[in-house]
């Protein structure tokens, strides 16, 4: 669906790639390439180097980095913000 909002307003999405554990089921995989089309690239992270079952713990560690340091991030594209920096997550201690 996403793939085809972007095409709606002249996005063309040329590459998808998957990480987590969704990346190791071959039937989801098959899915997403058939309902992607052929003029989308669909690869692992594996394929770039990324391992996919360390894609999304690197993430995780990565946000909250930035909440624990309290920088704030502008990902107007991702969070639907209007122009303005948000931080992304909260740091909150044990």
């Amino acid at each position: 669906d996403e793939i085809k909002k972007l095409a709606r307003i002249k996005r063309k999405t040329e590459r998808l790639i998957i990480c987590g554990g969704g990346a190791n089921n071959s039937y989801l995989i098959r899915r997403i390439k058939s309902l992607a089309g052929n003029e989308v690239e669909v690869i692992t992270s594996n394929k770039l180097g990324a391992p996919v079952d360390q894609v999304e713990g690197a993430l995780i560690a990565l946000l909250g980095f930035y909440a624990h340091n309290k920088t704030a991030l502008n990902l107007t594209s991702i969070t639907g913000s209007k122009n303005k920096k948000v931080l992304l997550g909260k740091f909150t201690p044990a």
